[in-house]
């Protein structure tokens, strides 16, 4: 009877160690089930709409899509394998999976894959929302007569990383067209500072500023008159030099002729006729240039 007793209780203690070891087992196999992959891939299936209904790129999401389906029928062939299915589906599990080391699979790879997909699809609307808010504010400081040349080139290089689903490349270059921007408004502070420093200045010190220049314009007006009043005496006095020389070479050449016969009459006359023209221009320029000179001294005296 005792014995009887015995051999009871130890088949209990095998039942319940065999339990627990199934409990471990499938512990060590994933923390996920079926229904929870399944639903993972539905939602998936949801988010990559959504991302082709705002005309987003959705390849990698596609990709990642077509993995997580792929890991869910994996884990579906692992688990054929370790239950007590029929022998076709057995071999047909195993025929998919003989390359595979299909201990290891579970339903925990499939969402290893949505949660790329959730990850990608957050990334793609703030990174969206965060290029047509930055794109809004360089619109508003060009208004505002900014020249964000330099950021609006950034952001057009952030569209297109965005477009090309390369959303960390995106945020890097949404922090350098930032940068860009804020180097621009305080450029513009710097100059609209200045300016304001500058008006004030004059507002403040305006008459001292008027008599400044009404002093400049006076001694740059005298200082050209002195200097055209010496011009003008400067050329009369060539002019008078000019003129003493011309009669003297008159005197000259008509004793050359006459007294000491030296030249002839034709050389005679050629001198004497380019002195007479030279003195008529003389004539003719000299007065004027006096008159001027008068003027001068007049104003100036």
């Amino acid at each position: 009877m005792a014995k009887n007793h015995q051999n009871k209780f130890a088949l209990a203690l095998c039942f319940v160690f065999a339990a627990l070891l199934a409990v471990s087992g499938a512990l060590a196999l994933g923390n996920y089930t079926r229904d929870e992959a399944v639903s993972a891939i539905l939602q998936s299936e949801t988010l990559m709409s959504q991302l082709q209904e705002n005309n987003f790129s959705v390849s990698y999401v596609n990709d990642t899509l077509i993995a997580a389906q792929n890991a869910l029928q994996q884990a579906d062939y692992a688990e054929v394998l370790r239950g007590a299915g029929n022998v076709t589906s057995k071999a047909k599990a195993f025929e998919a999976l003989k390359l595979i080391k299909w201990q290891d699979l579970s339903y925990d790879n499939v969402i290893l894959e949505t949660d790329k997909i959730k990850a990608s699809y957050d990334k793609a609307f703030s990174t969206f929302d965060a290029i047509n808010a930055l794109e809004a504010e360089a619109v508003k400081a060009e208004n505002e007569g900014l020249n964000v040349d330099g950021a609006k080139s950034i952001l057009e290089k952030a569209r297109q990383a965005f477009n090309d689903e390369r959303y960390s490349d995106a945020e890097s270059l949404l922090a350098d067209a930032r940068n860009a921007l804020e180097s621009s408004k305080a450029g513009s502070a710097v100059i609209f500072g200045t300016r304001i420093g500058i008006k004030n200045t004059i507002q403040r010190f305006w008459p001292y500023i008027l008599l400044a220049l009404a002093a400049l314009f006076m001694g740059a007006y005298y200082l050209a008159f002195y200097l055209k009043r010496n011009y003008l005496v400067r050329k009369i006095a060539r002019l008078r030099t000019e003129r003493e020389v011309l009669m003297n070479l008159m005197v000259k050449t008509q004793t050359e002729r006459f007294k000491e016969n030296k030249i002839s009459g034709l050389v005679y006359n050629i001198r004497m006729a380019k002195y007479k023209e030279k003195l008529e221009k003389i004539k003719e320029t000299l007065p004027v240039f006096e008159e001027q000179l008068k003027v001068k001294r007049f104003l100036f005296s």
